[in-house]
Formats: C-alpha cells, structure tokens, sequence
C-alpha cells in the first residue's frame, strides 16, 4: 500500500477505524499514525486475530476508504480490455476490406 498516501489521509479516515474497530483507542491510533502494518497489528492484538485474518480485515477496510494495497495490479484488466479493443478493430477492418472488395 501507498504509505505516504495513507499516512496523508490518516486524520481524514481515523474517525473510521475507530468506527471500524471500537476496541482500538484514540491513544493507540496516536501512536500508529497511519502506518498500515501496526494498524494490522493493533486488530490483531484487540481482536485476537491471526496475523493473516487482520490483513485481510485492514486491506479490505483500506479498499472501502479508496486506499488500495500496493498489490492490488490492475494490469491484468487494462490488458484483456486492450486485447478486446484490438480485435474489435481488427474485425472491423477484415469486414471492411471484404465490403470493399465485393
């Protein structure tokens, strides 16, 4: 996840975390100051999660506020609407060329 970004909008979203995790107090989010890894480490500590299960908790919540994980990778959706694009195109162009030559 985008660090910086989340650490920027940290004030913005902390009234959320708490909405999120009740458990979490106001000292603790002074602390954490946006950083995703010990906010992952205070729902696993409040809440007596694994390690994995309060990631996948955090990620999610991050998803909600617009603050996606670095491994979120779209690539592969640009790519396959990349590929339908060109062949749209090509199919075009072979109907053209067969309307053309009749």
């Amino acid at each position: 996840m985008n660090t910086h970004m989340l650490q920027g909008k940290w004030k913005q979203i902390r009234g959320k975390v708490t909405e999120q995790w009740g458990h979490i107090a106001d000292h603790d989010l002074d602390k954490i100051v946006g950083k995703r890894d010990q906010l992952v480490g205070l729902v696993q500590e409040k809440y007596g999660y694994t390690k994995e299960k309060a990631e996948q908790d955090v990620d999610f919540f991050l998803k909600k506020m617009n603050l996606r994980p670095k491994n979120d990778n779209h690539a592969p959706g640009i790519l396959a609407i990349s590929i339908g694009s060109l062949l749209t195109v090509a199919v075009f162009l072979v109907l053209v060329r067969r309307l053309a030559s009749a």
